[in-house]
C-alpha cells in the first residue's frame, strides 16, 4: 500500500503519550466531498481484531490527522463519527472509510513529498471554495 504523511508528533498529557500524525493517503479516499463542501469531522475507531484505538480527524476538509490512543486495545468495537459544515454549522451524515491496521498505524512516521503535495492540493481547493463564497455574497 502507498501512504503519505507529513510529520509525526508526540504529546504528553496526564502522564500518557499521544501520537499525532498528519495523514494523506494516496491510495484511498476517506470520504467523498461535494464540489463546494468544507467539513470538520472526527471518527473514533476501536478495532478489537487489530487491537488499536485511534481517531481520524479532518479540519476544513484539508488538515488530516490520525491520533493513536492505544496500540494494545482490548476493549469493544467502536466506530463513532461526527461531521459538520463549519460554514453553516449544520451536522452532516457521511460515510467515512478509514482503513488502517495496526501495521499501518505503526508506520505512520514515514514522511513523504507526496503527502506535502496532497496537503497543498487540499489547501488550494479550500481557498477556491472560500473565494467563490465571498464573490457570491
Amino acid at each position: 500500500m502507498s501512504w503519505s504523511f507529513l510529520a509525526k508528533s508526540t504529546y504528553k498529557w496526564r502522564g500518557q503519550s499521544w501520537y499525532l500524525d498528519y495523514f494523506y493517503p494516496s491510495n484511498q479516499s476517506i470520504h467523498l466531498l461535494g464540489e463546494k463542501e468544507i467539513t470538520h469531522l472526527i471518527q473514533i475507531i476501536g478495532d478489537s481484531k487489530n487491537k488499536v484505538l485511534f481517531a481520524y480527524i479532518e479540519l476544513f476538509s484539508m488538515q488530516n490527522l490520525v491520533v493513536k490512543f492505544e496500540m494494545n486495545y482490548g476493549g469493544p468495537e467502536i466506530l463513532d463519527t461526527y461531521c459538520y459544515n463549519p460554514i453553516d454549522g449544520q451536522e452532516i451524515e457521511k460515510t467515512i472509510r478509514v482503513r488502517l491496521t495496526k501495521s499501518h498505524l505503526q508506520d505512520l512516521n514515514i514522511i513523504s513529498d507526496s503527502g506535502i503535495h496532497r496537503h497543498t492540493e487540499k489547501y488550494n481547493r479550500m481557498l477556491k471554495i472560500i473565494e467563490s463564497r465571498q464573490l457570491e455574497d
